[in-house]
């Protein structure tokens, strides 16, 4: 191969290398080789601009190679000529120049001839390209071309490392902007249901005193049985003693008369089912409400599964009962409709919200809500309407903006909406209301049946 062919070929591959590697320093290491191979020098480095003042040498061939790292004032010296003057500069000995940038490395190294080529892209001076021999007089108008030519190569090396690392950091500056959108997300979500908790905690207290009550007042009564039927047996064991004794003493009779009208045996074996009956069903009752409770407050898992629609409407329901038994009449209207894919504590805040929104619209009492849901083409229908007095129609296309509320101070936020939209759209429903002020309302909720059993998604 001829001496003039290797170098174009050189900077042929060189070049190719430069605008396929996104590596910085691996294609500044390339460069530095090459000028090694091209322009014969004994020391060759890549000095790139740091701060604004001053250069740091990124990589290094020969003796200058156990400095990198090393900083070197940027105006100062050849380097600082090359860099003002935009071009490459010599020099034939550097024991001869005055004012130079770093003297001590000059002595290490034993340099004697230099050139130094600036790294230019696009009007933007990045660096420099040094070369340097131990020889005085080696570098002439030729090496000056190879230099130029391998500082073009290392401005566009470096510009493209730096556009990639800040296409890079774009992305996860993006990332870190979306996980923090996220998280925020999640904290609203979870403000949102404390809120909600905190208007339905009144009424769930009242709902678990009541049963409650109901219990506790049937075991003091059942108490109560049970020292009668305690006295019976007593009564009872003793006159069976004495029919032992004297089956024909008509005493013993008496006794066992005596015992029964004490006892009021009649009255307690027919009362005692009942109780029992009624103790059971408010422990039933309780235990419903302390689930759904569990089931509202969970935070699920970013994993969906197959949820049972009509379990979450019913938990909201007996969540929401003591806003709505006093203001309205309940319809259910379920039609048996298939799972679908998603977060049952998330659905049911939904729910919930939406009953208590539902219970606030009507009026102190009269009103009728209707929760229903259908099937039909692959597609879950839930719909909860209200007989109350509607939304203003300049109010109906805002219901969903986060913040809006009509509420008076210290009764909402305004994020109950935004956030049941939020979650119906993270589980790729819809949610849309149909209003007439003073002719109540009605909120569809649509979401896309589960496709087989036991199968999932990601939010």
């Amino acid at each position: 191969m001829t001496d003039a062919v290797l170098p174009a070929l050189t900077l042929y591959r060189l070049g190719k290398l430069v605008s396929a590697s996104l590596d910085l320093d691996t294609t500044l290491e390339a460069i530095v080789e090459a000028a090694h191979q091209l322009i014969g020098a004994e020391s060759t480095a890549i000095l790139l601009q740091e701060d604004g003042e001053h250069l740091v040498i990124r990589v290094g061939r020969g003796s200058v190679a156990g400095a990198i790292g090393e900083r070197v004032p940027i105006g100062a010296g050849v380097v600082g000529r090359a860099l003002i003057e935009g071009r490459p500069v010599t020099i034939d000995d550097m024991l001869t120049e005055p004012g130079r940038a770093r003297p001590d490395l000059d002595e290490r190294s034993g340099i004697r001839s230099y050139l130094a080529a600036p790294l230019v892209w696009r009007g933007d001076t990045l660096g420099v390209v040094t070369v340097a021999s131990t020889q005085p007089g080696m570098f002439g108008e030729a090496e000056c071309l190879l230099a130029a030519e391998l500082a073009e190569q290392a401005g566009a090396a470096v510009a493209h490392a730096r556009a990639f690392s800040e296409e890079q950091a774009r992305r996860e500056q993006l990332e870190s902007m979306n996980l923090a959108l996220q998280r925020a997300q999640q904290h609203l979500v979870q403000v949102e249901k404390l809120t909600a908790i905190g208007q339905l905690a009144h009424g769930i207290a009242h709902e678990l005193n009541t049963p409650l009550g109901v219990i506790i007042s049937n075991l003091s009564v059942l108490a109560g049985y049970g020292e009668s039927l305690g006295r019976l047996a007593l009564v009872t064991r003793a006159a069976a003693g004495q029919l032992r004794a004297d089956a024909t003493d008509e005493s013993v009779a008496a006794m066992l008369d005596a015992g029964l009208k004490v006892a009021d045996l009649d009255y307690i074996l027919d009362d005692l089912p009942a109780l029992t009956a009624e103790s059971i069903g408010s422990a039933n009752h309780i235990a419903e409400i302390v689930k759904s409770v569990a089931l509202f407050a969970r935070v699920d898992a970013q994993r969906l599964v197959p949820v049972n629609i009509e379990d979450a409407l019913q938990s909201a329901i007996t969540l929401s009962w003591n806003e709505l038994k006093h203001r309205a009449t309940l319809e259910r209207d379920f039609a048996g409709v298939p799972p679908v894919i998603g977060s049952a504590s998330e659905l049911a805040q939904v729910f919930v919200h939406l009953l208590l929104n539902a219970a606030q619209a009507l009026p102190e009492r009269g009103g009728v809500v209707t929760v229903s849901t259908a099937y039909a083409n692959g597609g879950v229908t839930i719909r909860i309407a209200d007989n109350g007095s509607g939304i203003p129609l300049e109010n109906l296309s805002r219901v969903f903006e986060p913040f809006f509320t009509t509420r008076a101070l210290g009764e909402g936020i305004g994020l109950g909406l935004s956030i049941c939209h939020g979650i119906i759209s993270r589980h790729q429903g819809t949610i849309d209301i149909q209003s007439v002020r003073g002719g109540g309302t009605t909120v569809t909720v649509r979401l896309s049946a589960a496709r087989a059993a036991g199968s999932s998604e990601d939010i």
